[in-house]
């Protein structure tokens, strides 16, 4: 999928993301998934380092990352308008997040590495 980004310096870029983070890298930037309109799949939006590809994370990060995803998880389905049942299958199986979905499989990969 094609992203249209604006850099800091005014460029522009029409590409996808794995073109958007190169041309970033290039210019020294990190990339804001705000201006991409989502955090692509495979993909985390970190705090300290911008958009990462999750794969390129270390497992300290991707924990960290996890935690932090699961906690605003549990706090947005606490707040949603849905009946009981609902609550209680979105707490159960909460694989409807893709970014957590993401962050335990490359987790997964690298503890069968080690």
């Amino acid at each position: 999928m094609n992203y249209s980004y604006k850099f800091k310096n005014g460029s522009s870029i029409n590409g996808n993301v794995a073109q958007i983070m190169e041309v970033a890298k290039i210019l020294g930037e990190e990339v804001d998934a705000a201006q991409l309109g989502i955090i692509p799949k495979g993909y985390y939006m970190s705090e300290t380092k911008g958009l990462i590809k999750i794969s390129d994370m270390n497992p300290l990060h991707i924990k960290n990352a996890l935690t932090k995803a699961t906690y605003t998880y549990f706090q947005n389905i606490g707040k949603e308008k849905i009946s009981l049942k609902e609550y209680l299958q979105k707490f159960l199986a909460f694989t409807d997040s893709e970014q957590i979905v993401d962050l335990f499989e490359e987790l997964v990969k690298q503890a069968e590495k080690e």
